[in-house]
């Protein structure tokens, strides 16, 4: 007898373009050296969608006015957290002053993310969130209202996505490193250091293994920063992407042309000689 084995399932999506999602897999860090004078910042250039992933990114950062941008996260929420802050300056041009930068960015973030938290229970009823907060109840009930607040909610946690944001007050040694993520902003006056991403922690440990502090040198502190992206790529999953962009930035000066920005990025050649002198002194060896 011929015996034919019935087809079975298959135990993977044969066609998995319709599941693709970037992912969170990055690392932003930014380091105050010379008393405050200058600013050293790093980033990878991973993006990964699905288990398909890329280095196209050339560096995770960018300027409005003197302020540094860096994210981690996905690049289409951060460009609608750019377009709120946009928004916002547009209508009120001290809003990126140093005293109020902070809350501006704090406002666009949660902006940004409770409407993309509350799009997908509420747009079936044409209902924005500052809708829903005022008469969600009488529209819907407590039961029902509960039940999509719930979910709002939910779905909130699972945008996790954070902002790095650097740059001066009025005196010329008052750098600023602010974070902004789904649990708490945070200042990073007094180490003088910050990190976001994936890889956070293990560029947290390189840089205090490193006693990174604001009174070091700029030469110290690229060599410091340049280790701490070199180690957060070891993170979990190896997450993180080994293109490297690292920049200096400076207060503005009288003397600078307002239509550009003060940074100088290190040059590829440089960070080859720093990649050689982590791979050969202090990547860990296991």
């Amino acid at each position: 007898h011929l015996f034919v084995r019935r087809p079975q399932p298959l135990k993977h999506t044969r066609y998995p373009w319709g599941l693709l999602k970037e992912q969170k897999m990055t690392v932003c860090i930014a380091a105050a050296c010379d008393n405050g004078k200058r600013i050293v910042t790093a980033t990878d250039g991973l993006l990964s969608m699905g288990d398909v992933s890329g280095e196209g990114i050339p560096g995770k950062m960018v300027w409005y006015g003197d302020w540094q941008f860096m994210y981690a996260g996905t690049p289409s929420i951060f460009s609608l957290v750019m377009e709120e802050i946009a928004s916002l300056s547009v209508n009120d041009p001290q809003s990126l002053s140093r005293l109020r930068v902070q809350e501006t960015v704090l406002h666009a973030y949660q902006k940004v993310r409770s409407r993309l938290a509350s799009f997908p229970f509420l747009s079936p009823f044409n209902m924005t969130v500052e809708e829903f907060k005022q008469d969600g109840l009488n529209a819907f009930g407590e039961k029902f209202h509960d039940d999509v607040l719930r979910s709002i909610s939910d779905e909130a946690r699972r945008i996790d996505d954070q902002l790095l944001v650097t740059g001066w007050g009025v005196s010329p040694q008052a750098a600023m490193v602010y974070e902004v993520g789904p649990s708490a902003d945070r200042l990073h006056t007094k180490s003088g250091f910050g990190a976001i991403g994936s890889g956070s922690q293990m560029a947290y440990t390189m840089l205090i293994l490193l006693e990174q502090a604001r009174h070091r040198t700029l030469a110290e502190t690229i060599f410091n920063v340049a280790c701490a992206k070199f180690f957060s790529e070891k993170s979990r999953d190896l997450d993180v992407g080994k293109m490297t962009t690292i920049c200096v930035l400076r207060k503005r000066t009288e003397q600078d042309e307002t239509e550009h920005v003060c940074v100088q990025f290190v040059s590829f050649e440089d960070l080859d000689t720093l990649r050689h002198l982590w791979d050969q002194h202090l990547r860990p060896r296991i």
